[in-house]
């Protein structure tokens, strides 16, 4: 049994960012998407061979058949919905930010299942990036390990 990832929103993104790269790992299937309607996510799900498709939100995390979330929704829903996948025992991709807000970052880095997120990012060596390198080296957050190019 390999990696099943569903996707919290039918976004322009999760083509480029997760569907097409995990058709390559043999091992990684896309196999939920939730949409706020029914239409749109079945619409997604068809267009791109994804099996599953819920209307609204809340029944993605809590599917025992996915065992990874890919948050790629609007910045303001990042920390509510990472935080779901959280408590219902998910590994979390979330594009940047994770969260909206410094509380959010906090309450979320407090919970049990911190070491299971992480982020997307296109920023790579700008300004940004290196003061996230300093925060995290600085609040002892563990090591920063990128996993892209």
């Amino acid at each position: 049994m390999g990696l099943r990832i569903g996707i919290l929103g039918a976004a322009r993104i999760a083509p480029a960012a997760l569907i097409k790269p995990a058709s390559s790992v043999s091992s990684v299937t896309v196999t939920a998407v939730a949409a706020r309607s029914l239409d749109r996510a079945q619409a997604f799900a068809t267009r791109y061979g994804i099996a599953r498709a819920y209307a609204g939100y809340e029944e993605l995390p809590a599917d025992p058949e996915i065992d990874a979330v890919y948050n790629p929704l609007p910045n303001g829903l990042h920390g509510r919905w990472t935080k779901a996948a959280l408590s219902a025992g998910k590994h979390v991709l979330c594009k940047k930010p994770f969260t909206a807000n410094a509380a959010e970052a906090r309450e979320m880095r407090a919970g049990p299942r911190w070491t299971r997120v992480a982020t997307r990012s296109t920023w790579r060596g700008c300004s940004a990036e290196r003061r996230l390198r300093w925060c995290l080296r600085r609040r002892n957050c563990g090591r920063l390990r990128w996993t892209g190019r």
